[in-house]
């Protein structure tokens, strides 16, 4: 972040346009150096680093994703406080900022994040949670629909951001259905996330990782196919310490890209850059 230009909404997620050229995701603008508060819009952003530019002026945006054909952009508006109950909704706008329009409305308590579109654009994959008020627990499904809205169906129960294969024909996620082991922040303790990968339409998961205690998030395929990446999060004092980590797709051969320390930085929502060479892909040696 540079105060005085743009920065990004913290631990939300980024998505590149299909040719690789430009970044957009959710922050807010002015001498704010970060997003704790304070509103927040979509920003796209060169490749370079250069060209800022603001789309929106909503002002309660988080986590876009980039439709295939790089027209459309579809984000949660997550609106919250003055005596009014959580909801996030999905919206959509033009690649330029015009046009937004509403494709889902969330009921109170109710979030739904995009996640990944399918490689031929007809599919959309998000997270529907549901929190628990009183609590603040949450649960989680994937659930498909069409890039419009229309045909929601259920998909993988008790799992959160999903993350289409480049040939369409997988699913990456996460999923706590293990219980194996928790993170506890302060007072509040949930059951930790392992990666997974299934079938596109949600059939034969197979677990990649076993890691007690540490939380795997927000998976992104190599444009090959042949590897994933994930954030991976760990207690600190009352919050998560992130790093990145890629593995094979088969679940083999996991290394660490970027060390997350507690009182350093921490790293988090890989996503690979849409491939225009073949160069650095592959499997990953042992």
């Amino acid at each position: 972040s540079v105060p005085g230009t743009a920065w990004p909404r913290l631990f939300t997620g980024i998505s590149w346009s299909p040719d690789g050229r430009r970044l957009v995701f959710a922050g807010g603008s002015g001498e704010k150096s970060d997003a704790r508060d304070g509103p927040t819009d979509l920003h796209v952003i060169d490749a370079d680093g250069s060209g800022p530019e603001r789309l929106t002026e909503l002002g309660d945006v988080a986590d876009p994703v980039w439709s295939p054909d790089g027209e459309t952009i579809v984000f949660t508006r997550v609106r919250f406080g003055g005596g009014e109950p959580l909801r996030g909704g999905l919206w959509s706008v033009h690649r330029d900022g015009s046009e937004p329009a509403q494709l889902v409305e969330a009921d109170d308590w109710q979030i739904y994040v995009a996640g990944s579109f399918s490689a031929d654009g007809s599919r959309l994959a998000v997270t529907r949670s549901t929190i628990e008020p009183d609590t603040g627990e949450a649960s989680a499904a994937i659930w498909l629909m069409a890039p419009d809205g229309s045909g929601q169906k259920k998909l993988i129960e008790q799992a959160s951001t999903p993350a289409f294969s480049p040939d369409g024909q997988r699913i990456a996620f996460v999923s706590d259905r293990d219980r194996n082991g928790e993170l506890c922040y302060g007072d509040r303790c949930s059951a930790a996330n392992e990666l997974y990968v299934a079938n596109a339409d949600g059939s034969s998961p197979r677990r990649l990782t076993m890691t007690e205690d540490l939380n795997e998030a927000r998976p992104s395929w190599l444009p090959d196919g042949s590897r994933i990446a994930y954030q991976r999060g760990e207690v600190f004092q009352n919050a998560e310490a992130m790093s990145i980590l890629e593995t094979n797709a088969d679940g083999t051969c996991k290394r660490e890209i970027l060390r997350g320390s507690g009182p350093g930085a921490w790293y988090a929502s890989p996503a690979f850059r849409p491939a225009r060479s073949r160069a650095g892909g592959g499997r990953l040696s042992c």
